[in-house]
């Protein structure tokens, strides 16, 4: 009978050891989960998504909840293998995600802001009611892709694109540049011509009206000056465009008249080829022109400003403000003018009635004129002058004899006005915070009526 030995041995805890197990492991999978994590956040996807996600609407909204379910899938994935496939899919699916939340929300706000600013202007400067601005930009925002038209496969999504389907980050609808898919836009109003409203005309030439003796008179100024303006192609395109777009024995071609978009005024541009309709809308707008003459005319001669002269005359003498008037005009048998006007700060033409047009002046060259009216430019006092019968101003710049002229008023060509008509230009002067001092130098002026030796020759004006 053999003897123990003395030696003691340890039975091994097996329950203890496979503790200790869980726990390494544990501790591994929750390194990798961690690792896995960061490497997800890394990707800015679910950043961006949880930012922009919710403020997502229509299409956009629907790309983005595409992206998002295609990263979660691959997270997951990524997360079980860890291989470094699964990897790349899973970075490539956030980088789409990111791309498709921070780009939607930005096209959204860029439209919603465009909406809102048109929307504050009440539309003006758009060729849209409120009402159908506002189902334009419900249709931009909220429109959403048709059954069939967004889908996935594996790892992309895919939307119908014009009549083909793309990944939809590669799609016009989350495009860098902007394109009708992307971006919301207005049909645009052109900035209509200078003269496409008649009343811009006669208000343009208003001094020729004013300074007409009469109503025919005043009419056939306004008709010469009109026919002097048909020589320019860019008026006649006005006229056209009057023609076309007004809606009183017009053509009527829009509903609103102050809005013309691009698209009609091409087809209006295209009108000018028609020569019936061209020569139907130059009678139509000289037909407005002269119109609009006869109370223009009175107007002038109402009695907002008045003057007495001689005999109890009453006549009206008015201070109006910025006044185009022809710096030439020729004799009216030639039916002459330059179609030169000259822009007067201001105006105040003297009736034809009441003895109150300074004359009997006479140019260095003998020429005998009066002065129906002066002016106010740059700060100098101008005078429109009209040359009595068998006399004619003398234009070398222009090349031809002229009726009227519009110059730089001398110190003798003031003296020459009576006094109670100069009394009453400086009383209106006044009211307009104008000091005659400013305007010209009468220090040492004397009283002769005349011009002999003044400064003014209309050979030399420019």
């Amino acid at each position: 009978m053999s003897v123990l030995g003395t030696t003691v041995f340890k039975v091994p805890n097996l329950g203890e050891q496979g503790f200790k197990l869980d726990q390494a492991q544990a501790q591994k999978q929750q390194q990798r989960q961690s690792l896995v994590q960061k490497q997800l956040n890394a990707t800015g996807a679910e950043k961006a998504y949880a930012e922009t996600g919710m403020g997502l609407t229509g299409r956009w909204k629907q790309m983005a909840d595409g992206y998002y379910d295609i990263w979660k899938d691959a997270s997951i994935q990524y997360e079980i293998t860890g291989s470094a496939a699964d990897k790349a899919a899973m970075e490539s699916a956030g980088r789409n995600l990111s791309y498709a939340s921070t780009a939607g929300g930005t096209i959204l706000q860029t439209g919603g802001q465009y909406y809102q600013k048109n929307k504050s202007e009440g539309f003006k400067n758009v060729n849209a009611t409120v009402e159908s601005a506002g189902d334009l930009y419900s249709g931009f925002a909220f429109g959403e892709f048709g059954k069939g038209d967004i889908v996935r496969r594996g790892n992309e999504l895919y939307v119908k694109d014009g009549e083909t389907f793309k990944p939809a980050t590669q799609s016009t609808y989350l495009a860098s540049s902007p394109n009708l898919n992307n971006s919301f836009m207005l049909p645009s109003v052109i900035k209509q011509g200078k003269f496409v409203n008649p009343q811009a005309f006669v208000n343009q030439f208003s001094g020729t009206i004013t300074a007409g003796s009469s109503i025919p008179n005043a009419q056939s100024r306004m008709n010469t000056m009109y026919e002097q303006n048909l020589k320019n192609d860019e008026f006649v395109k006005d006229v056209v465009t009057a023609f076309a777009i007004s809606k009183d024995d017009g053509l009527g071609m829009v509903e609103d008249p102050s809005k013309l978009d691009v698209d009609t005024y091409a087809d209006i541009m295209g009108l000018m080829e028609n020569e019936k309709i061209v020569d139907q809308a130059v009678e139509w707008y000289r037909g407005i022109v002269q119109s609009s003459v006869p109370p223009l005319w009175k107007a002038s001669k109402s009695n907002s400003f008045s003057i007495n002269v001689g005999e109890g005359t009453k006549t009206d003498l008015t201070y109006r403000k910025d006044v185009d008037i022809p710096l030439y005009t020729g004799s009216q048998e030639e039916g002459a003018a330059t179609g030169v006007d000259i822009k007067l700060d201001g105006y105040l033409g003297f009736p034809k009635t009441g003895g109150i047009i300074p004359k009997g002046y006479a140019d260095p060259e003998g020429n005998k004129y009066d002065i129906v009216g002066i002016g106010v430019k740059d700060g100098k006092l101008m005078a429109e002058r009209v040359v009595g019968e068998g006399s004619e101003f003398m234009s070398f710049e222009q090349g031809r004899k002229y009726k009227t002229q519009v110059g730089e008023m001398s110190v003798k060509e003031w003296e020459g006005i009576p006094v109670p008509t100069k009394k009453e230009i400086l009383m209106e002067l006044e009211k307009q915070g104008i000091d005659i001092n400013d305007l010209i130098d009468l220090k040492g002026a004397g009283g002769s009526s005349g011009v002999s030796g003044s400064n003014f020759d209309p050979n030399s004006y420019k």
